[in-house]
């Protein structure tokens, strides 16, 4: 008997939320030693190198089962590294470790609520990570903060706040980004200065975005840019032409990042699978748009964040602005796609 895309996607969801739980005992470090710090005793490097490993398993977790799964997950940890700050001895070095972790599980904290439309919330998980990375003298860490408001705000329709937020990035950095993370930083502005109707400035920083992710060394690279490579780059020149009006200009760029994107990080590839549908429409194409938002349903293994849902709204807007008539069928849907109750 074949199972349907929903029955998979019920299974799926299950599995992945048990999957969470059970990595729970990953993600914190052995219990004494946690048990000793919280009592006044001193946070080793092993202690922070168990926690360090945590950060990294969440954020792989995040990329196989969303925002919403992992949230939970990320704000206890948070709480931790706190409490340990507070409580725990530690040299300096070692204090910052702490720090830089805190930062980083503020972000992801940030990012997950961001992903499930709490957008107040991720905005003051992302400040009070810019402060933990302040003292750890983190500025890659900052930035990367900074690179996440950004692309919050250009969302919800304020880019010229976005362009002042990566700006403030780049300085903060102060010339200690990867070209990796350089790359990243200058294709968000592109997305922000299209999206802020200055094409010129959005094809420098689309040059630039390019050119850097050309000099990049992965293994050169901090742990929480792993995800960017050429295909994230795609992503962004593309998105900024398509943004700056430039639809058919967007989709060989939009094409290869969905082409490159990795299986095993199934949001991005719902993500810039939307992106492409909407450059597809806009270019006149609008018959592939709706075979590639039917077939990027089919393909989710779970009910969509309500981030993801809202590139697959524009992508179905942007069609029924063509006229087609296949949207009413796409619609319906996209409605196995967002019903939870039903996962």
């Amino acid at each position: 008997m074949t199972s349907t895309p929903l029955e998979r996607r019920r299974f799926l969801a299950l599995s992945g939320l048990a999957l969470a739980a059970a990595a729970h005992e990953w993600l914190v470090a052995e219990p004494a030693r946690i048990a000793a710090a919280l009592a006044g005793k001193t946070a080793d490097s092993a202690l922070i190198a168990d926690l360090a490993d945590g950060v990294d398993l969440l954020r792989r977790l995040d990329d196989k089962l969303g925002g919403q799964a992992v949230h939970g997950l990320a704000t206890e940890q948070f709480g931790l590294v706190v409490r340990l700050l507070q409580h725990a001895r530690y040299t300096q070095a070692d204090g910052r470790s702490l720090y830089a972790i805190a930062a980083e599980l503020a972000r992801i904290a940030g990012w997950t609520s961001y992903d499930a439309g709490d957008h107040g919330t991720a905005q003051r998980y992302y400040l009070v990570g810019l402060r933990a990375a302040h003292e750890a003298d983190a500025p890659g860490i900052g930035a990367n903060i900074l690179r996440c408001m950004a692309e919050q705000a250009y969302t919800a329709g304020d880019p010229h706040t976005a362009v002042d937020l990566l700006r403030s990035a780049r300085a903060g950095a102060r010339g200690r980004l990867t070209a990796t993370e350089s790359a990243v930083h200058a294709g968000i502005l592109a997305i922000a200065y299209g999206r802020a109707n200055d094409p010129k400035a959005a094809y420098v920083a689309a040059d630039e975005a390019q050119k850097y992710i050309a000099q990049a060394r992965p293994d050169n690279d901090p742990p929480y840019i792993y995800w960017a490579g050429p295909n994230t780059i795609s992503l962004s020149v593309g998105s900024a032409l398509l943004a700056a009006g430039q639809a058919q200009a967007a989709l060989p760029h939009l094409q290869a990042s969905v082409d490159s994107t990795a299986q095993d990080i199934p949001r991005d590839g719902l993500v810039h699978r939307m992106i492409l549908a909407r450059a597809l429409a806009r270019a006149g194409n609008p018959d592939q748009a709706v075979r590639l938002v039917h077939d990027a349903i089919d393909l989710s293994a779970v009910a969509a964040s309500p981030s993801v849902v809202g590139y697959f709204t524009e992508a179905c807007e942007e069609i029924r602005a063509t006229g087609h008539p296949g949207v009413k069928d796409l619609t319906e849907h996209l409605g196995t796609l967002t019903r939870p109750e039903e996962v």
